[in-house]
């Protein structure tokens, strides 16, 4: 069985296209298409290790079936879960909320309110129009 019919086969198995397999598994949304058709081009062709370890384990398959069609592929593992891997940005701003909740305890009031414009401005994706500079006073 060559990598596109191991492609297939998970896409078959767990209910995916390419592109969402390769979005859950944090990759770049063209990354199987682009294996497919380097697999079709030159059947020796093997998916790059970091890459084909996110898809096997997003997949819950072995690495080694997905990279060199060792072994099988275990369907009898259930189907992953729906929730997403956590979210990276999301994870920032807990960071960043907390280190503002940080500035506020430490008296550091003018910070943390400067701190929590940016956080809303991240969040709500509005950037204020730009401010002329202040002239500094002597």
């Amino acid at each position: 069985m060559g990598l596109t019919e191991r492609i297939d086969a998970v896409c078959k198995a767990r209910g995916w296209s390419d592109r969402a397999w390769s979005l859950k598994a944090g990759l770049s949304s063209q990354y199987i298409h682009t294996a497919r058709v380097r697999a079709e081009r030159d059947p020796s062709y093997r998916l790059p290790e970091k890459g084909a370890a996110a898809l096997a384990a997003v997949a819950q398959v072995p690495t080694e079936w997905l990279r060199f069609g060792r072994g099988t592929m275990d369907t009898t593992a259930p189907a992953p879960s729906a929730e997403p891997r956590p979210d990276a940005r999301a994870m920032f701003v807990q960071q960043l909320a907390r280190s503002i909740a940080d500035l506020a305890a430490a008296g550091d009031d003018d910070a943390a309110r400067k701190a929590s414009q940016l956080l809303t401005e991240l969040l709500t994706d509005e950037t204020p129009a730009q401010a002329p500079p202040r002239a500094r006073s002597a």
